[in-house]
């Protein structure tokens, strides 16, 4: 057991002796210039992860999104109410992903601990918790990328293709042929009528020579290919080149994919409803930095499928596409 997962225990058996509705907190890596905390919540029993920053170092702390297993919230703690400080965190939502969560906070305690600068703290966070985000929110999401790659990048590049698999780098898109990007979106079950687009970033091409939005469309099943027998694929296509293997089971560690709870996702498969491909151009339908008031730092918002249509490529100029970037 380590030494944070026996701190969170002793915080847990200390919740009957706390005052209503509060935070049970401990600092821990007491050396670092980062007030790091992790603490339990008396109303909900959740384990959470707080980092204590300037208030203006917040605006550094972005594109983090909720997920099923996971809630952000920030606190002013007790004693800073006539301070310039706050703190930004990450709670708990499902217990189920426990072991998964104490990973986490283990990661991100490592990462931050020798930072000095608060705007530096925020950005390594956010960076970190946007990674871990894909976990939880990992099946459909990932096998949607990791489809696109195996379908149309791998055939063409080869194991150079795993290259190509920037988003886990955190790259704004996930696929980077040289100046040319492709976001994979992906849908399932009945919300396949809108694409989600999570920040104002995703869909700017400035500095891109082309930028296309992949539309991956699933349905779950049981007796079908599922995230685990998907990565097996690919795994196999690439060990005759153990440096692209390697790179790719590092990019994996990098999106949340842990091989020890494989058995998660091993019971729902994917089948392949359709895959659309979207060129985004000057009239395509997006907000980008340039379109938002520094009233509005940042938006998510949503996309309806049938308002692409004029946007939409065949699978062969797709592929024409593609091969014209390698």
């Amino acid at each position: 057991m380590t030494t944070i997962e026996e701190a969170w225990h002793k915080l847990e058996g200390d919740l009957a002796r706390s005052a209503e509705g509060a935070l049970l907190l401990r600092r821990v890596v007491p050396d670092a210039k980062t007030d790091i905390f992790i603490g339990v919540e008396l109303e909900t029993c959740a384990r959470f992860l707080l980092v204590r920053i300037l208030t203006s170092a917040v605006k550094r702390y972005r594109d983090v999104p909720d997920s099923r297993g996971l809630e952000h919230f920030s606190r002013v703690l007790a004693g800073d109410e006539e301070t310039d400080h706050v703190a930004i965190g990450v709670r708990l939502k499902d217990s189920a992903y426990e072991d998964v969560f104490l990973a986490l906070a283990l990661d991100v305690i490592e990462a931050l601990t020798p930072l000095k600068s608060d705007s530096t703290v925020a950005e390594t966070m956010a960076l970190r918790l946007r990674r871990w985000h894909r976990f939880f929110e990992v099946q459909a999401v990932q096998f949607g990328e990791l489809w696109f790659f195996k379908q149309n990048l791998l055939p063409l590049l080869g194991a150079s293709a795993v290259g190509t698999w920037t988003g886990p780098h955190g790259d704004t898109n996930d696929f980077r042929l040289g100046d040319n990007a492709v976001e994979v979106k992906t849908s399932c079950g009945e919300n396949s009528e809108t694409i989600r687009i999570s920040s104002e970033h995703q869909l700017d091409d400035v500095g891109l020579s082309s930028l296309h939005l992949h539309h991956v469309v699933l349905t779950r099943s049981t007796s079908d290919v599922s995230l685990p027998d998907l990565i097996q694929q690919l795994r196999e296509a690439l060990a005759h080149v153990p440096d692209r293997l390697h790179q790719f089971s590092e990019l994996l560690l990098d999106v949340g994919y842990v091989d020890s709870q494989a058995s998660k996702y091993a019971d729902t498969g994917y089948v392949l409803k359709s895959a659309t491909t979207f060129v985004v151009s000057e009239d395509f339908p997006r907000l980008a930095p340039r379109d938002l008031p520094t009233a509005l730092p940042r938006v998510a918002y949503d996309l309806s499928v049938s308002a692409l249509a004029s946007h939409a490529l065949t699978a062969a100029d797709f592929a024409a596409r593609l091969s014209s970037f390698a």
